[in-house]
């Protein structure tokens, strides 16, 4: 287990399997919410979305669930090293959660695979989540967890956009804000950053390509 530290000095717990999500780090910086907002990140890994938003500010609830029992340690363990009072790590399986009170947000960075042919032990991580966890679950989750008009985020492949959408009209999530994300001005997206609000009115909002290379340590 080893911490890693975020540019205000919040510790993130990682180790071989679990480590910082360059997605993950970007979905966060693309969300916009308010500092006691409720939230809920739906299969946090070790815990980066929640870990990355305590860092810039967030001062509301978050609960993160994980079904993998090794990130759910390394996320708890790292809202206690922080003393982040308000984050709770459950380690469960997200269809089965559910909570009385409804949230204002709700984060998911699915699994897949950015470059290239994925590693043995990856390949068996994304395998368990795809049994574990679908866009549409994410999207029946959002669903039924969120206010009217609270926030969906969610990022994706870039080529699978059609799915988001399709998904999302099923469940009354409609897309308000979208960003792609490319390695080069001349590249391919690889990634879509996605803004949905529950029970919203039509109208998105399509900001500028996100120019980044994705320069996460494997």
């Amino acid at each position: 287990m080893v911490c890693e530290t975020l540019p205000h000095g919040s510790c993130v717990y990682t180790d071989e399997n679990n480590k910082i999500s360059f997605d993950g780090l970007l979905l966060a910086l693309f969300s916009k919410i308010k500092r006691f907002d409720r939230i809920l990140d739906v299969g946090t890994g070790c815990g980066i979305i929640p870990l990355k938003l305590y860092d810039e500010g967030l001062l509301g609830e978050c609960v993160a669930l994980e079904i993998d029992p090794t990130a759910s340690y390394l996320a708890d363990s790292a809202a206690k090293k922080n003393m982040f009072a308000r984050m709770s790590v459950i380690n469960c399986d997200a269809r089965e959660y559910a909570s009385d009170k409804k949230f204002d947000a709700v984060f998911c960075n699915p699994p897949y695979f950015n470059n290239g042919t994925p590693s043995e032990n990856e390949a068996r991580s994304a395998a368990r989540h795809e049994i574990s966890l679908t866009l549409r679950d994410a999207a029946v989750i959002a669903r039924r967890s969120l206010k009217e008009g609270g926030k969906l985020f969610i990022c994706y492949r870039a080529e699978r956009l059609d799915n988001i959408f399709s998904c999302f009209e099923e469940n009354e999530l409609r897309i308000k804000r979208l960003r792609f994300v490319r390695s080069s001005p001349d590249a391919s997206p690889w990634l879509v950053l996605v803004e949905a609000r529950y029970r919203s009115g039509p109208g998105v909002n399509v900001m500028p390509d996100l120019i980044v290379k994705n320069e996460i340590k494997e």
